[in-house]
């Protein structure tokens, strides 16, 4: 969006992760009390919204989404909200969720048909006012490595050379799936030769503690690597 000429300022809680990346981008940050559903993180987002002229707010999680969405419908001319959902956890399909996704926001952006779809048919948005957009990969950035990348990122991970790797990119949450994929790990056979299956889950979060039980468990030690946070996860194996 900065490339394209917008100017864009984020909002995070002094303590989410996103905060402590935007410096690192150099990013214009904005740092509130708006971890959690209060009457305290409403009143803050209330007050940075009166007293600023942006032309649009764009909310990306449950709390945010709630805060800003009260706090513009209580501001005479406050800009529009658009709210983005990314994930398809089940909805609390009550009064205030449809007012979430209905009256608080002037659209709603989805990643997916599917998640578009759920909306329209569980909460009754309407369709107009709901547009999936695919998240989109660059394939300039994301490709496939050659042999001799993958050999050296294999080495550098501590990845077993003649199994066959299957990957997870996640944040470590209940919705992600993490849990389902290693018990279908564990349904398979523990094929000792170069066509068995390993998992490998990159990424940390706070399921990190019971994906390890879970592992230990199942005895999957040996076929499971977690590799753990990796802040550039597109790296130029030349350096």
């Amino acid at each position: 969006m900065i490339e394209r000429g917008h100017e864009v300022h984020l909002v995070a809680d002094p303590s989410s992760r996103i905060a402590e990346r935007a410096q690192h981008y150099g990013l214009v940050l904005t740092r509130l009390p708006i971890k959690s559903k209060s009457i305290g993180a409403l009143l803050a987002m209330r007050r940075f919204i009166a007293g600023t002229g942006f032309d649009l707010i764009n909310s990306h999680s449950s709390t945010d989404s709630w805060l800003a969405g009260i706090a513009a419908a209580t501001i005479a001319g406050a800009p529009p909200v658009v709210r983005t959902r990314h994930i398809s956890a089940p909805f609390q399909n009550n009064f205030l969720t449809r007012w979430i996704y209905g009256p608080a926001c002037a659209a709603v952006v989805t990643t997916g048909e599917a998640l578009r779809q759920d909306l329209i048919n569980t909460l009754g948005t309407p369709a107009a006012k709901v547009v999936s957009i695919p998240t989109g990969i660059d394939t300039d950035v994301f490709h496939p490595a050659d042999a001799v990348q993958r050999a050296a990122l294999r080495s550098k991970l501590g990845l077993p050379n003649a199994r066959i790797l299957l990957g997870i990119v996640a944040t470590l949450r209940s919705w992600k799936g993490h849990a389902d994929l290693i018990d279908a790990l564990a349904s398979l056979p523990a094929d000792s030769s170069a066509d068995g299956w390993h998992l490998v889950i990159i990424g940390d979060g706070p399921q990190r503690e019971n994906l390890i039980s879970q592992r230990e468990r199942r005895g999957l030690q040996r076929r499971i690597t977690m590799v753990g946070q990796q802040d550039e996860p597109v790296q130029n194996l030349d350096t």
